[in-house]
């Protein structure tokens, strides 16, 4: 009977360290999860608009001088300077 009672309980002490270990297991990947959040951080704050600011200036800026240089040709072109 006492060898029935000693195996019954190493089982149930296995059962319980694997279910803790299991429950570890589930807090390691909810960790991961958390993680993966981190990258979102740069969503929320001017972090990651500076980028599409800087990158939306140089745009506009480039266009601009597009058109100021296209004015200019086609202002020297109208006024015949070039000779077409």
């Amino acid at each position: 009977m006492n060898s029935m009672n000693s195996m019954n309980s190493m089982n149930s002490i296995s059962i319980n360290e694997k279910v803790n270990k299991m429950q570890g297991l589930e807090r390691i990947e909810d960790l991961k999860g958390i993680e993966d959040l981190k990258g979102l951080k740069g969503l929320k704050g001017l972090e990651g608009f500076d980028g599409i600011r800087k990158g939306n200036a140089r745009l506009i800026f480039s266009i601009l001088i597009g058109i100021i240089l296209l004015d200019a040709i086609l202002s020297l072109v109208s006024f015949n300077r070039l000779g077409f």
